[in-house]
């Protein structure tokens, strides 16, 4: 495994994976990748909980076996903010982005959320729209479609006051268009290391 990180070590997916065996253990899964879209394996560690400590050894127990920690320059996390402050700390020199799947994933299941009063047509364009912010090539377009938003939740602010405190301030997080200067190698999703 550290053999893969010294080859490849500029894109790296974190994830914890759920109940792994009878005890409800998660799986801390770091995992590299290539130039060509695949992606290996760099650790597994096995804990009790997701606090930040057992996070913190997690990560600390990947850079004590990778040397090459020094050149993770991306590394791509699902919506865990926990393990986002952390990463910061322990990885000052790398750009932390959210998976684009898990986003569009939270945003759907939000929209979908009674309290906000959507219709299922405002719901559906509502979903679209989103999916195109998240995916915006250019700050212009974000915004174009931050308007038609805006205008689909006229009348109904409670769900663009979310939108607003909780994903307005951190688009650099999750938007295409804030990704064009990182070497992220086309790896907008942790599902590879989910899938594996």
């Amino acid at each position: 495994m550290r053999r893969m990180t010294r080859k490849s070590p500029e894109a790296v997916c974190v994830d914890a994976t759920y109940g792994t065996n009878i005890n409800r253990y998660r799986l801390f899964s770091f995992m590299v990748t290539y130039k060509f879209g695949c992606g290996s394996f760099a650790q597994h560690v096995l804990v009790d909980g997701e606090s930040k400590l057992n996070m913190l050894f997690a990560v600390r127990a990947f850079k004590q076996n990778n040397p090459a920690r020094v050149d993770v320059k991306v590394i791509v996390i699902d919506k865990d903010f926990t393990e986002l402050g952390l990463l910061r700390e322990e990885f000052p020199c790398a750009t932390i982005i959210l998976c684009h799947f898990h986003v569009i994933d939270y945003l759907k299941r939000e929209v979908s959320k009674k309290n906000y009063g959507f219709s299922a047509f405002e719901k559906m364009h509502i979903k679209y729209i989103l999916v195109m912010m998240v995916h915006a090539e250019n700050e212009s377009l974000f915004d174009g479609y931050l308007s038609a938003l805006t205008k689909m939740c006229a009348g109904k602010p409670l769900f663009m006051d979310y939108f607003t405190e909780n994903w307005l301030n951190c688009k650099d997080l999750s938007c295409t268009f804030k990704r064009g200067n990182i070497p992220h190698l086309a790896n907008n999703t942790n599902n590879r290391l989910e899938a594996s």
